[in-house]
């Protein structure tokens, strides 16, 4: 195997991809309106990066383009994906459908306790968690659920446990393996989008205080 193949086979195993709402959203069955920034970047976010996993949402690809194209590559490609079936997204069940049909395993669902998981998916091993009614994360809440993933994504790649119900049902179904075409350009724009970040990040820190100067 030579270091290109290498290098791909790394970026997508270190890849974990989120899916689930942004901002604040309604749960029609409370009434609670739910701040899912604040459960991504103080449980879901730290749980993966503790495990050194780069941890990325569709909602931070900052070059523009096809959204679609580059979320449908994550889906397939990243060796894990952490899905939130809190209020029952149609994006997010539909974008868990697709990883279903593509990977046998490391799927992890999450769901807050406002209402019972959709029957087709109910079987699934699902991390359910306590949401206030201000909508977020109290910090034992937090914790149990930052531990909980931590926990999932360092026991996958050892057990190969099945997630898919399509794998567990249809024994000779293959996994989708994307071409090395596919997958070098999609990894290319991704370290061009890292690259940018960083620019910008680091942009931002240095910026002149415009109050020094008067």
């Amino acid at each position: 195997m030579n270091n290109k193949e290498d290098d791909r086979r790394l970026f997508f195993a270190k890849s974990c991809f989120i899916d689930m709402p942004f901002g604040k959203k309604k749960d029609t069955s409370s009434g609670i309106e739910i701040d899912f920034d604040q459960i991504y970047e103080n449980a879901i976010k730290p749980a993966i990066k503790s495990v050194k996993l780069n941890a990325i949402r569709s909602d931070e690809e900052k070059m523009g383009g096809i959204i679609h194209q580059s979320m449908f590559a994550r889906l397939l490609s990243s060796e894990y994906v952490v899905a939130d079936l809190t209020t029952a997204n149609a994006n997010v069940f539909y974008e868990l459908g697709i990883r279903h049909a593509a990977k046998p395993f490391t799927t992890i669902l999450i769901q807050g306790k406002l209402h019972p998981p959709p029957f087709d998916i109910g079987n699934n091993r699902i991390i359910m968690y306590d949401i206030e009614k201000d909508g977020k994360l109290n910090s034992k809440t937090i914790d149990f659920l930052k531990q909980e993933i931590k926990d999932r994504l360092k026991r996958a790649p050892k057990y190969k446990e099945i997630d898919s119900p399509i794998f567990i049902h249809f024994k000779d179904y293959p996994p989708v393996k994307l071409s090395h075409e596919i997958t070098d350009v999609f990894q290319e724009r991704v370290q061009v989008e890292d690259k940018f970040k960083q620019d910008l990040e680091k942009a931002l820190t240095n910026k002149p205080d415009n109050k020094s100067r008067t």
